[in-house]
């Protein structure tokens, strides 16, 4: 699959493919907990690690104005995920 930008992919990673368990869901395993600025100039770099829905580790690195949006997206997805977590099925009496 060809990605538009870093966002793109770690939203294509997390995202369940039609009739797929929601185990089987994408999740962040490491990120970079801050921008880190790599040159005088204030480059900005961040990186998220993703286990896809088949297993395998990616990496998600960018640069620029396009980390900045990356770390927002990781963060988003996170309280998402969190809140996934939180949620208890109901569990009705009859």
């Amino acid at each position: 699959m060809k990605y538009v930008n870093s966002t793109h992919a770690l939203r294509a990673l997390l995202e369940l493919s039609e009739g797929e368990e929601e185990s089987k869901r994408g999740k962040i395993t490491k990120f970079s907990t801050t921008m880190i600025h790599i040159s005088r100039e204030g480059l900005g770099y961040y990186f998220v690690e993703v286990i896809g829905s088949n297993g395998c580790r990616y990496g998600i690195q960018a640069y620029g104005e396009e980390a900045a949006g990356l770390q927002e997206e990781t963060k988003s997805q996170n309280k998402i995920e969190r809140s996934r977590q939180q949620l208890t099925p109901l569990l009705c009496l009859t």
